[in-house]
This record gives C-alpha cells, structure tokens and sequence, in this order.
C-alpha cells in the first residue's frame, strides 16, 4: 500500500442468511487491496458487526443504534446482501436493520444492494410460515425499487457471480474516491507555511439543452392542444352562431376557442421561449453542491464563488402542468413540497445574478482538515439559455474567494465545471414523459 492510500470503509451488511455472502465480500476486499491498492491509492477496510463491534449496555437503546454509531455512520461503502430474508424490524425502520443502515448512509456513502436471483429455493421457505414471510417481505421490497426513487440494484445467482458484481463496484468506488481527492488537491499557488490551504470544487455541471430542442418541444405542446381543441368543437358543433342554438345546454361544458383566440395564445405562448427553457432547468436540472476543507482549523469562515457567464435559476420541485399555460386552464391541486438539509451542512448558500456572472456567498461557519470535505448542497441550477446563439462553452469557470477571522488575509483559487453535453439531454426528456404522467 502506498504511504498516501486512502482509506474507505466499507461496511458489508445483510440478514442471518447471508454469512456466505459475507464471506465473499470479504474475500473480494482482500484480494483487491492486495492486486491494486498500492497502484491505486486507495485500500478498502472492511467491517461487520460480527467482528468489528464492541458490546455496549446503555438503557433505552437498541442493539441496532450501537452497530450504527461504531460502524454504519463511519462507513464510506455499505454493500448491502439479500438472499431469503429481509431481516428483523428495527425501532426506526419498517423493513429491517440492513435497510436502516442503508437508509442512513445514502446520502453520505455509496450504497449497493444486490438481491439474490437463483433458482433455487430453501425448502424451510415453502414450508415454514416465518420463512415464508420473509420471502415474501424481501420480495415486496425489492419491488420497491421499481417506482424509480430508489435508485438501482443488483442480482446474482451464485457466489462467483456475486464476486464479480462486488469486485466491479470497488472499481466504481476507488474511481470515485480518486476523483475526489484528485480534485481537492489542487493546490493553489506556493505559499508560506503559515497560509493555509484551502481545497474547494463544484459537483454537477452547468445546463445547457442544445439550440432548438426546447423550442420544438414547446410547438409539440402547442400543436397537441390545438388539436385537442380542434378535436373538442368537432365534438359540440362549429363556430359560427349556429353553435348556440344547436347545442342550448353549454353550462356542462365551456365554450370552444375562436380561431383568433388560438393564434393569440400560440403567439403568447411562443414569446416565452426564454421563460420556459428556464423553467424546464429549474425542475430537470441538478443543483450544485460545493465542497470544501482545509489543511488547518479555519473560524467563522466565508466564502464567495463567482461562476462566470452563466445563468441562475432557482431549483423547483415543478411538473409540466405547472409551468405550462394550455388553451383550457384547469385548476390545479395545491402541491407542496420540501428540500432537506443534509445534516453536516453549514447552511444553504445564498446566490445573486451580476449581470453574466453568478455570485454564491457561503456562511461555512467552522472549517477543519477531513479526510471526506463538507459538501454544502443548494438550491443554485446553473444554466447557459437556450436562446443564446453562440456555441455552448465544453466548461465554465468559477473563481473563489475564503476570508476567515483566524487568518488575516483573503485565500483565492479558480476551477472549472462542464457544461453539460448533448447526450445528457436524455435527464430532460425523462422529466417530460414522467411530468406528462402526473
């Protein structure tokens, strides 16, 4: 192992029955620290909480809740193994203690979950009413996973199978702890020993749908309720004012759109072109998430980042039907919604628009050396309009400024973040048919 390895644990979680799954983990994490560690700087710990916990008796606190505190919150992996069984109910989740470590994890670690896929049975699940409801629950929540909120998971059918599947996620891992390194070490110019240094970069990329997509997409929804009015007066008669005294009872239904009444909406609707691709990025986009540490302890720090060239736009939880203006509006449910927090963030930024440029001031409070940097998410999608005419940059730069009260001058640094390239269009046309179903 190089001197410089870093060091992710993994946390390998999963009911009673799945000790022979156990076991291959930990064999696929040895031999892969053992091929590649050294090249790769970067060594997998493994921990169980059959060999790396400490018994604990404190009233009114569960067995799970110590695994969590000496294993599941230190975890940079969870690999989570399901074979027949779900596992036990625990205070705070439903299903079972490996889905509560996941569920805890999610938003900080990388979590996998693989499902057991063969064709055999144990016969204790054909014949034993416990067994059996177990099947049934690990099969009701593997279903889960198909309303498309949950992520992917993973099948095996064997244990060289499985190893396979689990070696190929280390090589997933160790890439992205690479990255992530990679892109906090780069240092800012020399400096004296008493500067500290200050890594910060930009997740996600800027949004940018190539020239004419969104305005074709806004004449399929203009020519679809055309035709659906169209296809409305065929049904309760024409125009002209025939249509009153032939069809007497209209308090059942509206009135039809005059053809002048359709071209002032089509042109009404065409003018917001502009307001309607930000619209689309507010919803459809990533937010930026921001990270930060430092080398050294840093008090009431402040940081300002300048994102040159670019668009801000306040991210939404909107769907189609909220952000579009047909020919017949119809009132619409009163929808709310909310945006957590994650628990280690110093605060939600604060962002203003100067003129091309965006400006995002962070309140980061306390900053110190972490072997994983704060990640401070947002509400901040930043985005190149589709009515710009000149061709999209492949990146955008963003410089930074750190001031803090135990340093007595202001710290500087720039990246980049890319712009987001014409095959992750498919981010956008995903939020349309699924906004098209609500």
């Amino acid at each position: 192992m190089s001197f410089d390895a870093v060091g992710v644990v993994v946390m390998i979680s999963g009911p009673s029955d799945t000790a022979g799954e156990v076991a291959v983990a930990r064999e696929v994490i040895a031999k892969w620290n053992s091929d590649h560690s050294a090249n790769e700087g970067v060594v997998f710990i493994p921990k169980h909480y059959s060999t790396d916990t400490v018994p604990v008796y404190r009233g009114g606190v569960d067995g799970q809740a110590v695994i969590n505190e000496q294993i599941t919150g230190h975890s940079d992996v969870v690999l989570c193994l399901f074979k027949h069984r779900l596992g036990t109910e625990t205070p705070r989740s439903e299903h079972s203690g490996t889905v509560e470590e996941a569920e805890l994890r999610e938003a900080a670690a990388q979590v996998h979950m693989y499902f057991w896929d063969g064709d055999s049975l144990p016969r204790s699940v054909g014949d034993d009413a416990k067994a059996r409801d177990q099947w049934d629950r690990l099969q009701k929540y593997r279903a889960s996973f198909l309303g498309n909120d949950k992520g992917l998971f993973d099948t095996y059918d064997s244990g060289a199978h499985l190893r396979e599947k689990l070696e190929r996620a280390l090589w997933s891992d160790a890439r992205n702890f690479q990255k992530t390194r990679e892109q906090l070490n780069v240092a800012a110019p020399a400096s004296p020993s008493d500067v500290p240094s200050i890594s910060i970069s930009v997740q996600e990329s800027v949004w940018r749908v190539p020239d004419g997509v969104v305005g074709r997409f806004l004449e399929d929804l203009i020519s679809r309720d055309i035709r659906e009015e169209h296809e409305f007066v065929r049904s309760y008669g024409s125009f002209d004012a025939s249509f009153a005294s032939t069809r007497g009872n209209l308090r059942r239904a509206r009135a039809p759109k005059t053809e002048a009444q359709i071209d002032e909406w089509t042109q009404g609707t065409r003018a917001r072109l502009r307001s309607f691709d930000r619209e689309i990025a507010s919803t459809a986009a990533r937010p930026i998430e921001i990270l930060l540490n430092s080398d050294r302890r840093l008090e009431d720090v402040e940081v300002e980042l300048v994102f040159e060239g670019v668009v801000g736009v306040e991210a939404t939880t909107k769907t189609l039907s909220d952000i579009w203006s047909p020919l017949h509006v119809k009132p619409k449910p009163d929808i709310s919604s909310s945006i957590n927090l994650p628990v280690d963030s110093p605060g939600m930024p604060e962002w203003a628009q100067d003129g091309n440029d965006v400006v995002v001031t962070i309140d980061a409070g306390e900053l110190r050396n972490r072997r994983r940097p704060i990640t401070v998410e947002s509400l901040l999608v930043l985005m190149i309009p589709c009515t710009v005419s000149a061709p999209a940059p492949s990146e955008i730069t963003y410089t930074w400024r750190v001031t803090a009260a135990n340093i007595d001058q202001d710290l500087t640094g720039e990246g980049t973040i890319p712009v987001m390239r014409d095959a992750d269009t498919a981010l956008a046309s995903w939020w349309v048919q699924q906004s098209a179903r609500r």
